[in-house]
């Protein structure tokens, strides 16, 4: 799917802010059903989009994380709500 493609291609904060605007239009409830079923699906598949690259990054930050003798550490970090 072309449009799936573009959605991955957006960058977090693109996606974020696309999932606020879609947000702010189904609580109006003016929107046909339809088009609300269309708006809601879209916005799943942002979230989606935006837990996978918080969790990548989260991969990449801890490979970064050293401890004093050069050794990686694991720690946790905490992601926000989407």
């Amino acid at each position: 799917m072309n449009d799936e493609k573009t959605k991955q291609d957006l960058s977090y904060e693109s996606a974020v802010e696309r999932l606020e605007e879609i947000v702010k239009l189904l609580e109006q409830g003016k929107a046909p059903l339809e088009e609300s079923l269309d708006l809601f699906r879209e916005g799943m598949t942002l979230a989606k989009i935006c837990e996978e690259k918080l969790s990548a990054m989260e991969e990449e930050i801890s490979k970064f994380q050293l401890d004093a003798t050069d050794e990686p550490v694991e720690t946790e970090v905490e992601l926000p709500d989407v």
